[in-house]
């Protein structure tokens, strides 16, 4: 992987590619902003789900997930189980600790709207 590769998640280090995973989202959200920036930060690269809108991703939201809020992270397991994580919150320290050795001294905060 080229320098340019390194770089781009702004880490300086190579991105970490988690297929397992997928940010239920949508641009403006400022809870979706917060959980972004963490992936952002520990450079892992997952498949968005923009959900604004009529969209499929929201048709399975809902069905996956049974509600309609974001963020909203999916976590697909090994023998093909689903879990629906929802809060910023508790997305950014699942992501702390499963990519970063469990250090939450860099969680990014979560606004108070």
């Amino acid at each position: 992987m080229g320098l340019f590769e390194r770089f781009r998640t702004g880490t300086g280090r190579v991105p970490i590619h988690a297929p397992d995973l997928a940010l239920y989202q949508f641009t403006t959200c400022p809870y979706c902003f917060v959980v972004r920036r963490a992936l952002r930060r520990l450079g892992v690269e997952v498949a968005l789900r923009d959900v604004s809108g009529v969209s499929t991703h929201r048709q399975a939201l809902r069905a996956g997930g049974g509600i309609d809020q974001v963020p909203c992270l999916l976590i697909r397991g090994a023998d093909g189980s689903e879990r629906w994580m929802y809060e910023s919150r508790d997305i950014v320290r699942y992501l702390n600790r499963r990519f970063a050795g469990g250090r939450d001294h860099e969680q990014s905060p979560v606004p108070n709207i």
